[in-house]
């Protein structure tokens, strides 16, 4: 029952965040569509990322040229997140507007996992059963 919930919230975590990220995929056009892919391919970096899942940081592409939004505790975050857009595939420019407060506090409750701390809890999970086995 538990593997089932959280396969789940996993699918769910993802389809959620490309539902955020994205609307409505099938009224993009071409070059939408690479936009989209961009968009998604940076937003799903930050939500992996052990360092910046907990920052709040704002994707938006067009035409390549990417904006970064939102608010990180740490000047490294923020330089972090703008060389992880710029080495996405047809990225021409990044336009970090990120801003840093020492006083940013990006705890999140215990009980509210992100889509990339669940795949870390599977991940785990995975590898010691395999072990135990």
């Amino acid at each position: 029952m538990k593997k089932s919930i959280n396969k789940l919230l996993i699918a769910s975590g993802l389809a959620l965040t490309l539902c955020q990220v994205s609307g409505p995929i099938s009224a993009k056009t071409t070059e939408n569509s690479q936009d989209l892919r961009q968009q998604v391919q940076i937003s799903t970096s930050y939500e992996l990322s052990p360092i910046l899942r907990k920052d709040k940081i704002k994707v938006s592409v067009v035409d390549g040229n990417v904006t970064l939004a939102g608010k990180v505790g740490d000047g490294a975050n923020k330089e972090l997140a703008e060389q992880i857009a710029m080495s996405v595939k047809g990225v021409e420019d990044v336009d970090n507007k990120i801003t840093i407060d020492k006083d940013y506090d990006n705890a999140q409750n215990k009980s509210d996992y992100s889509f990339g701390e669940l795949i870390d809890d599977a991940t785990i999970t995975a590898r010691v059963k395999s072990k135990l086995l």
